[in-house]
């Protein structure tokens, strides 16, 4: 029943876009971080891609802003890297590299309360039809990653359960060898649709956010991701994205519910065919005297799986940046959910964050507060916030100091009060 249900879903949001066609022309991309894009393939679909999908990655390893110091620890490396990947640009691949280190430690006892791990990234697109200006252009996007430990028992991805959080005190940072997480067909259709096919992160197409990444911004799940959403990991599927007017866009397609980073998922896929499918219906104004926002609407639904037995769900979720001015970004999100998988069912997160001249003219600041029910009524609400400060240390180098408070930890009564510290490294070149 539930199988059935998921296929519905897919054909009536492949039905909603195909009627919503409307011919627009798609600009190249410009990024609100800081100037154009030096990937070819982004396409201005308002908003901009996602802060950890491959686009992004690209436009931060090839942007090299101006740090508190001239040279940093990879910096020998740069002119190298210059000649490499002016090479590799002449044939349409573009190829970037990040690598980032957290390190956690959580207040009072018992448990393990300190917690520390590493992400290898490796990441790039090759555009192997058509030309750099073209409007019908193909490109083979990859991403690979390794994450691993560092110098304690746990990596952070496992604090929560130690200290008793409904969810994560960050989204990633766990243990994985050495995997093509990402694996897609990008396809140009005109100047009015892409199309994407193979191994997705349905987080880089649907309810994303502007501050949304544990590697660049917040750590805390409530803001790097949102865990009301019962999102797979990622998975074989496909997806669809529309502008329909200056201001309106569609994102919508589905994949196998029972995907993971870890795995091709031909099986799963092909074989018991349990689906997630999601629309996002966005609205992206420019407020004269104030600036840009994006405005996402988001309703998903995620089959049963057959092999790993886990049960069905289904929500709605808004997610909302808005500029105003030059540095301040504040942001709002909500969600309801069953609350079948992540045992959370009503959801939101709010905050600022800040861009621009502090220390060095590419720091970051922000600041967030979230609320989340559980799924179990018998447990109480959670409350979190975060303050983080991220400076530019050179070109290639940032490091992040921060701190969490979690109020009233759902799965740990007896606590009214923990204290996460945040440390991070980010080399992106």
């Amino acid at each position: 029943m539930a199988r059935g249900r998921g296929r519905r879903i897919g054909l009536i949001i492949a039905s909603t876009l195909s009627s919503a066609w409307i011919p627009v022309h798609f600009a190249p991309a410009q990024t609100q971080r800081g100037g154009p894009t030096t990937s070819p393939s982004a396409v201005s679909l308002d908003p901009p891609p996602a802060p950890e999908s491959v686009d992004e990655e690209l436009i931060e390893a090839n942007s090299r802003p101006a740090g508190l110091l001239k040279y940093g620890p990879v910096s020998l490396l740069d002119p190298m890297l210059k000649q490499f990947n002016g090479a590799t640009q002449k044939i349409g691949l573009n190829i970037g590299f990040a690598y980032t280190a957290v390190y956690q430690a959580a207040s009072g006892g018992p448990g393990q309360r300190h917690a520390a791990g590493g992400d290898v990234d490796l990441f790039g697109n090759w555009r192997l039809i058509g030309q750099p200006d073209g409007l019908n252009n193909g490109y083979l996007y990859f991403a690979a990653e390794n994450r691993h430990e560092l110098f304690t028992e746990i990596p952070p991805a496992a604090l929560d359960t130690e200290i008793g959080s409904l969810w994560g005190t960050t989204n990633g940072f766990g243990e994985q060898a050495l995997t093509m997480k990402e694996l897609f067909w990008q396809q140009h259709i005109g100047d009015r649709l892409i199309l994407r096919l193979g191994k997705l992160d349905p987080e880089n197409y649907y309810n994303s956010n502007y501050w949304q990444s544990d590697s660049k911004y917040y750590m805390n799940q409530a803001f790097s991701s949102f865990p009301v959403r019962a999102f797979p990991g990622n998975g074989l599927g496909l997806n669809l994205t529309a502008k329909l007017s200056d201001q309106w866009y569609i994102s919508t397609g589905f994949q196998d519910a029972q995907g993971r980073k870890t795995t091709g998922g031909f099986d799963t896929f092909f074989g018991d065919f349990n689906l997630f499918s999601a629309l996002e219906v966005g609205y992206t104004p420019t407020i004269e005297g104030v600036g840009r926002g994006t405005y996402r609407f988001t309703a998903w639904y995620r089959d049963g799986g057959d092999s790993d037995g886990k049960p069905h769900d289904a929500g709605f979720d808004v997610s909302f940046d808005q500029r105003v001015g030059d540095h301040l970004i504040p942001f709002f999100r909500a969600g309801t959910g069953e609350g079948n998988l992540n045992g959370i069912d009503h959801m939101v997160s709010t905050g600022v964050g800040w861009e621009g001249k502090l220390i060095t003219e590419s720091d970051v600041l922000g600041i967030g507060a979230a609320w989340g029910r559980p799924s179990n009524h018998d447990l109480d609400d959670q409350f979190a916030a975060e303050m983080f400060y991220r400076l530019q240390v050179s070109p290639d180098n940032q490091l992040t100091v921060g701190y969490q408070a979690i109020v009233h930890p759902s799965n740990a009564p007896d606590d009214d009060l923990v204290g996460v510290f945040e440390l991070r490294w980010r080399i992106a070149m």
